[in-house]
């Protein structure tokens, strides 16, 4: 009997120290996933504010460069105008040609000439142009070499005797515009005349501030 009440005791006592251990460790399991939760809590409220001041800097306007582009603004659209027109004076060739763009250019002429002037893609100075050329709408035998003496004209170098493709010269096609309406009269002294109507479209889009040539010089403002 006194053996049964000791094994009896020693269970119980037993039971309630697993039950003291399992709480026990309840507690601490608890206690560690609150630390963790606060940690965590911390952390987010810490890289919130970093978001938010980054989105914030984003959001900042450059005061600097959005003076910039308003000062540039006039100056621009006066570029984009001129940008419209191209007048050579030119020495030392004969000839009359008409442009309504590459595929209707009519006339002819010859020389080895000497020039001046404004012309497509912001091109000015002084250049010679040994060239000759017979056209009728797009058929017709060039040929112009262009080198520039001083100034920004680009040199380029081209002959065609077939049907004018203004695909066909990339090179020429950025220092010429294929689109051009107007004329050119030589007989030892001349000039050329020419309206780009491209150039136009840009030049009226600019006003709402659309760059459509990508000519205009401008900086983002915002940072």
């Amino acid at each position: 009997m006194a053996a049964s009440k000791k094994m009896i005791i020693s269970l119980a006592v037993f039971c309630m120290f697993a039950l003291i251990c399992n709480a026990n460790a309840d507690f601490t399991s608890f206690n560690t996933l609150n630390i963790l939760s606060a940690s965590e809590n911390i952390e987010n409220s810490d890289a919130a504010p970093a978001e938010e001041e980054k989105v914030e800097q984003d959001e900042t306007i450059n005061w600097k460069n959005l003076g910039y582009n308003i000062l540039w603004y006039l100056p621009n659209r006066l570029l984009d105008l001129a940008d419209c027109f191209t007048i050579e004076f030119e020495a030392g060739d004969y000839g009359a040609d008409v442009y309504l763009t590459r595929y209707a250019n009519i006339g002819a002429g010859a020389g080895y000439s000497y020039g001046m002037g404004w012309s497509h893609g912001r091109q000015y100075g002084f250049f010679n142009e040994p060239n000759y050329n017979a056209n009728f709408l797009c058929f017709g035998t060039e040929s112009k070499q262009r080198k520039n003496i001083l100034g920004s004209y680009k040199y380029f170098n081209y002959t065609n005797t077939s049907c004018a493709d203004i695909f066909m010269f990339p090179d020429t096609l950025k220092h010429e515009d294929p689109y051009a309406i107007g004329a050119k009269v030589s007989f030892l002294v001349g000039a050329k005349v020419q309206f780009h109507p491209v150039e136009f479209a840009d030049f009226i889009a600019g006003l709402f501030l659309f760059d459509i040539s990508n000519d205009d010089r401008i900086k983002t403002i915002s940072r």
